[in-house]
């Protein structure tokens, strides 16, 4: 859901290629040629690049506050750039009950 931090086997860090390995994509690179210029060569780590499905992009495209009885279905994710950085805050909405 959210970009992979670590590998889960191995525990190389991958988040600081995510981007890049985007671009690359977009760059008409094939996923084999974007992992080696990345210098991904564990199968491992190449498995967490491959099969990462970035749903947050997706989910912020819904808007839920206020919307729901309940206090859970009234949350909203906020979506701030700083520092190159992606930040992912929850914040109840002020119509958000906690009756359901």
């Amino acid at each position: 859901m959210i970009v992979p931090v670590r590998c889960f086997t191995c525990g190389k860090v991958l988040a600081n290629k995510w981007e890049t390995y985007l671009g690359l994509l977009r760059a008409d690179y094939t996923e084999r040629d974007a992992l080696d210029e990345l210098s991904l060569k564990r199968y491992c780590c190449r498995r967490m690049m491959l099969t990462h499905v970035d749903l947050i992009e997706k989910l912020l495209h819904y808007n839920t506050g206020g919307t729901g009885c309940c206090y859970w279905s009234a949350l909203f994710i906020r979506h701030t750039f700083s520092d190159g950085l992606v930040s992912y805050i929850l914040q109840p909405s002020s119509e958000a009950t906690t009756e359901c």
